[in-house]
């Protein structure tokens, strides 16, 4: 398939390392369209899920195999979020902020262009059933889609995480002045996987209170205390924990508003839930879950958990969680 273009050339951002001298990045035709790629691929393969939900014998298994594709993947979609946040941040500097404004409003149909082509490439010629899910889990398990896989794009979407996780990581250490300790976040996480959720809330609020934890890092382990107080079906809890995840402004805050926007849901509070998914089409017009749940208000809904090379080993996907 095509990738996008986006000929953009001519700008360069710098990532500083808190340990090590400025380190240029060049914004090059070639890196974004990687970045395209990367996103377009994680859309895809969360809209083979949908269609195959609620498949009898099938879906739960799609699920299972789109989770660890997520562990495997997970992180380039996120890296490259941030690097379109990153181009957008120098257009503005260099050209103004209409112009940045421009640049998103081109590029983020081009995303939904290419995810609609990549999941309608895989789900043409049959009936979506349980055969078909079957399939698409075991081509999922076996690599195929897997990012690095791409010969193209692989050495650039390398680099792009690379630069994202640097960035991350001087933020870190310009915001606290002192290194993260992600320990207690992570046994948090772990917690909330084995259903032990009053331990990792009270893990997540050490996290908070002694992990010097970056603005970032922190709207995750609020997103993280969400996702587990929903699990253990305390809605008001739920939606505070989000709110202030949504108050820190992460750059993947469509996460934040689709999973408030689940917990509105069911908590039978229709007109916020709805109000979260549209602002979260806003944010990101190619968000398949989003457009699926504003088209069946009711209809079965994950997580969105965070996908930071920041939080890889708290991931979980019922979507996508803090660690990675």
């Amino acid at each position: 398939m095509k990738a996008l273009a986006f000929a953009i050339l001519g700008f360069s951002l710098v990532a500083q390392a808190h340990a090590g001298p400025p380190k240029p990045l060049d914004i090059t035709e070639q890196r974004n369209e990687a970045v395209g790629f990367a996103i377009a691929q994680a859309v895809a393969v969360n809209d083979m899920r949908l269609a195959c939900e609620g498949v009898p014998d099938a879906g739960t298994r799609f699920s299972d195999a789109e989770r660890r594709w997520l562990k495997r993947n997970g992180s380039y979609p996120d890296a490259a979020r941030g690097w379109m946040a990153y181009v957008k941040v120098a257009i503005a500097e260099q050209e103004g902020s209409v112009a940045a404004d421009a640049f998103s409003s081109r590029t983020n149909p081009r995303f939904t262009d290419q995810a609609s082509k990549i999941a309608a490439d895989a789900m043409s010629g049959s009936t979506v059933d349980a055969e078909r899910c079957n399939q698409w889990a075991s081509l999922v398990d076996a690599g195929q889609g897997d990012l690095e896989q791409n010969a193209k794009y692989a050495h650039d979407l390398q680099d792009i995480r690379a630069f994202h996780e640097s960035v991350e990581a001087w933020r870190d250490h310009s915001i606290s002045g002192n290194p993260e300790d992600l320990t207690a976040c992570v046994e948090g996480w772990s917690l909330t996987e084995t259903g032990n959720y009053a331990g990792a809330i009270r893990s997540c609020d050490a996290c908070i209170n002694d992990g010097h934890l970056s603005s970032v890092s922190l709207a995750r382990t609020y997103r993280n205390i969400g996702i587990t107080c929903r699990r253990a079906k305390k809605p008001i809890k739920t939606m505070k924990a989000y709110d202030k995840a949504i108050a820190l402004h992460p750059h993947d805050i469509v996460d934040d508003y689709v999973n408030r926007a689940n917990a509105y849901d069911e908590a039978d509070e229709f007109d916020n839930a709805m109000a979260d998914y549209t602002q979260a089409l806003k944010i990101d017009p190619g968000f398949g879950e989003s457009i699926t749940t504003l088209a069946s208000p009711r209809a079965p809904s994950h997580d969105r958990q965070s996908q930071g090379g920041l939080h890889r080993s708290l991931r979980s996907r019922a979507s996508h969680a803090v660690v990675a």
